[in-house]
């Protein structure tokens, strides 16, 4: 059975029962040839330290540890060099959020039976923190979609990622990314490097979408980073379209509305 490191990444924000939603998620997947390493991104919460010191010690995750909060970037090309060194066939990723027990073995299978896909997502619907749904997302399963739609849109939910170990040889994160897309420079670069993308038509993660999620995602210093990445797409991958410009400006004025008003177009005016 080919062997599957999930790389996940753990900060001060965390709250102990979303920890323990996204670990126990990996724990209990039905394909068993499965490696969680986690690392701890400067200092935590104690009571989450505490679980996962002691799942660490039971051998049920491997986990490491800096002093100090180096960003999600950092942490996980820290955990890819560690497992690059390693004989892991795939390398998947995974958030403080819930998978399906089948979520991991039916993205292998789907790497297994489409030999021309290097790295593939899933459906995902976004929960509140008190676990009510508030947005099914669904994502193409086809690799000239996805490039099409960059400027609008990430093409795969980043924690649902599996891909092939050479993916990753090759691409890693920007570490000099502060602005929360680093998962979107990933994808650029993985499109432009000729990588093919895709996504399992199945909605097997659920996000949770905490208090600070929103934002987080808004002000004008992130207005500007998402217009600077969608701009670097559009170059990138050579999608210069009057439908991309347009998108640029509409992600500028999503992103410098209230939080409220924010969260309302969020979940009314995606596809």
């Amino acid at each position: 059975m080919d062997r599957v490191a999930v790389i996940m990444s753990v900060y001060f924000r965390e709250r102990l029962k979303n920890v323990k939603l996204g670990v126990e998620s990996i724990l209990n997947q039905t394909y068993k040839a499965v490696d969680l390493y986690i690392i701890e991104d400067g200092a935590i919460p104690l009571e989450v330290h505490k679980y996962l010191k002691h799942l660490a010690m039971e051998r049920k995750i491997i986990l490491y540890k800096r002093k100090r909060n180096r960003g999600l970037a950092h942490s996980l090309n820290d955990l890819l060099r560690i497992v690059l060194e390693k004989d892991y066939t795939f390398i998947a990723r995974m958030d403080t959020d819930f998978c399906y027990p089948e979520r991991i073995e039916k993205q292998i299978n789907f790497l297994k039976e489409h030999p021309d896909i290097d790295i593939v997502g899933t459906n995902a619907i976004e929960i509140n923190e008190n676990g009510s749904d508030f947005f099914k997302k669904k994502f193409s399963e086809n690799t000239q979609a996805l490039k099409d739609n960059i400027a609008k849109r990430v093409p795969i939910l980043h924690p649902t990622l599996v891909a092939r170990r050479v993916v990753f040889t090759n691409i890693r994160y920007d570490k000099y990314d502060k602005y929360l897309t680093e998962d979107y420079r990933f994808f650029i670069d993985a499109l432009a490097y000729g990588f093919n993308l895709s996504n399992v038509q199945a909605f097997l993660y659920k996000q949770v979408l905490d208090r600070h999620f929103f934002i987080r995602r808004r002000g004008i210093k992130r207005a500007l980073k998402d217009m600077e990445i969608r701009w670097y797409a559009i170059k990138k991958l050579h999608a210069y379209s009057l439908k991309n410009f347009i998108y640029l400006f509409e992600i500028f004025v999503l992103r410098i509305l209230p939080a409220k008003i924010m969260k309302w177009a969020y979940k009314h005016f995606r596809d």
